[in-house]
């Protein structure tokens, strides 16, 4: 086993807090985060006019990652959702329906991927509802999911969009996984909200858990990465 770094990016459409749209910033900053894997929200994929960036097609050319959408909203110029970014393989792939009728389509990555030790490590990726009720329905959803291969190395990563260090959905998944240390990452220019979180299994497998600072960071969007290091 050895270290490896995990990252999760609400990258807000690439659009930063000068907003403008800045793929190229967005990509520089996950270069620099040094991370095989992360996990990403809010991007939009499968553009169907040529005028419109397919911005995970980007961002995957750009780190030179494998990239795999998890599209949760269809819009006029494409979809946009949840994705995944890997310099590892991919085995396997299950996108998850965690909507919740009459709010904002939402959804999850499952996938399997290939460590360089030859195992496979679970990766879920997620970007739960603004109301408390929504996201208690797709805790529902996700759960079992999470529980069902309890030998199995697994990390949960995204945007929980809870406030509370007392939510429901954080309890349950600090007792089903083993929490990264929470660790503020909104608003990027002055982060006070730990959002972003990223759960792992084995609990021996987390080492270190913090926000990613850099210049571009604090403007590209309007979260934080962020990155945990753990031992798989």
């Amino acid at each position: 086993m050895s270290d490896i770094r995990i990252g999760s990016y609400n990258i807000h459409g690439c659009v930063g807090l000068d907003k403008k749209h800045a793929p190229s910033r967005i990509a520089a900053v996950i270069r620099d985060m040094r991370a095989p894997i992360v996990g990403l929200q809010e991007v939009d994929t499968h553009s169907i006019e040529e005028s419109s960036l397919d911005q995970l097609e980007y961002l995957a050319k750009n780190t030179r990652m494998n990239a795999v959408a998890g599209p949760t909203l269809a819009r006029r110029v494409g979809h946009y959702g949840n994705a995944l970014l890997t310099r590892f393989p991919v085995r396997a792939v299950r996108r998850l329906d965690l909507s919740v009728p009459g709010r904002e389509p939402r959804g999850a990555i499952d996938a399997d991927v290939e460590l360089p030790s030859g195992g496979l490590l679970r990766v879920f990726v997620t970007h739960f509802g603004l109301k408390g009720f929504e996201r208690r329905e797709q805790l529902r959803g996700l759960l079992p999911l999470v529980r069902e291969e309890p030998e199995r190395p697994c990390v949960v990563l995204g945007d929980f969009n809870e406030w509370s260090r007392k939510g429901e959905v954080i309890r349950a998944l600090d007792e089903a996984l083993e929490p990264t240390d929470p660790v503020p990452s909104f608003p990027s220019w002055w982060p006070i909200l730990s959002l972003d979180r990223i759960w792992v299994r084995p609990r021996s497998a987390f080492r270190s858990s913090s926000a990613f600072l850099s210049l571009g960071s604090r403007i590209a969007s309007d979260h934080l990465p962020v990155v945990a290091t753990l031992d798989l």
